[in-house]
């Protein structure tokens, strides 16, 4: 603390520039001038071409996006032309320019990722906090029915070529052992599904494979994009909001206005989705935080090894990947290592502030 600033206010600061930054790349880093006006009127992003200027508005950066190759491995801090400032890497790709643009695709993966992640999280921990194990029961005839058209379909239409024959032959089967076992009670007592206990096994499964195997494992057999990097790294990352959101819901689930909605005759879905899921969302912020820099850190291993990512993006962890190819160009490691170290760092401190917060808030309305 110097003063009266905080590590939370220079944590905040710092990550509105890197949005900041994010939203206007184009206008701070580019070939182009940002805005033209001469005999041809005003234009935007566009390069004169035999043209009377009256002004001109350059960008902050010169940045071509492309590759370099006359100027390759050049030392940052010794250009007087303002080009290539921070140097540039084994590709000639200037390293300013790639941290200013290249925030949009690691930042952008971390955001669709973490909302991948918080999605399936809410949802899974959500239910299984709700419902417990004794929330939820089926009529056994419903689980027959089902164990007997999955053994129809999986014996009949995968294995055999024919499908009418086996069809009515199926419906028969299934027919005949409901009117068999019709007169049973067994046939009409309901089962009661552990809901609560499958999907914490289930989450438990899941987190105990390594997550950089699994992402390595779906990667290999899906194409290279932007789109399914992010999906992958937010389906691989769920489990941690998952457990925040199901431990919230237990303590949710018995408050006095859930049971005041039960008592109404609210059907189980609208008291989930309209009372008790809402109410259950306190940790979200806090996760989210911390698992967008969870994410980053993953984004930036992964496209290192340049996995995941295809070779014409280029994001922060990509640009760093070009130290490995000339180990004494350590701007190309040590400059964008040092913004992806801050905005981590900056992330954690934003987190833990917003999680003393919410236990302020929590205590004070005990």
């Amino acid at each position: 603390m110097i003063g009266n600033i905080k590590p939370k206010h220079i944590a905040v600061t710092y990550l509105t520039a890197i949005l900041l930054v994010l939203i206007f790349a184009d206008f701070i880093a580019n070939d182009k001038p940002i805005i033209t006006i001469g005999n041809n009127g005003i234009q935007f992003f566009e390069k004169p071409v035999d043209a009377m200027i009256t002004y001109q508005l350059n960008p902050l950066v010169k940045y071509k996006g492309k590759l370099d190759l006359k100027h390759t491995n050049q030392n940052p801090f010794l250009t007087t032309s303002g080009e290539h400032f921070l140097g540039t890497d084994h590709l000639g790709r200037d390293v300013l320019g790639g941290i200013i643009h290249g925030s949009r695709i690691s930042i952008g993966i971390g955001f669709l990722a973490i909302f991948v992640a918080a999605s399936l999280g809410i949802l899974i921990g959500g239910i299984s906090g709700f419902v417990g194990d004794q929330g939820f029961a089926i009529p056994f005839k419903t689980i027959l029915i089902v164990f007997l058209l999955i053994v129809f379909y999986y014996y009949f239409i995968i294995h055999l070529d024919f499908f009418w024959v086996p069809f009515l032959i199926g419906c028969g089967i299934i027919s005949g052992t409901y009117l068999a076992l019709k007169n049973f009670k067994l046939i009409n007592q309901k089962v009661t599904i552990p809901v609560d206990f499958i999907l914490l096994k289930f989450s438990e499964l899941f987190s105990s494979i390594p997550g950089y195997f699994l992402i390595l494992t779906i990667i290999t057999i899906v194409e290279p994009s932007l789109l399914s990097f992010s999906l992958i790294i937010g389906i691989t990352s769920w489990v941690s909001i998952a457990r925040l959101i199901r431990g919230e819901m237990i303590h949710v689930r018995n408050a006095g206005y859930i049971e005041s909605a039960r008592a109404l005759g609210f059907s189980q879905t609208r008291i989930f989705f309209t009372h008790a899921l809402p109410n259950s969302l306190g940790p979200l912020p806090y996760a989210f935080t911390f698992g967008l820099a969870g994410i980053m850190i993953v984004e930036s291993t992964l496209s290192y090894f340049g996995i995941g990512l295809p070779a014409d993006l280029l994001s922060w962890g990509n640009l760093i990947s070009g130290f490995k190819n000339n180990t004494t160009a350590w701007w190309v490691a040590a400059i964008p290592g040092s913004i992806i170290f801050l905005t981590i760092l900056s992330l954690h401190i934003v987190g833990r502030w917003v999680d003393e917060k919410m236990n302020s808030m929590n205590t004070t309305w005990k």
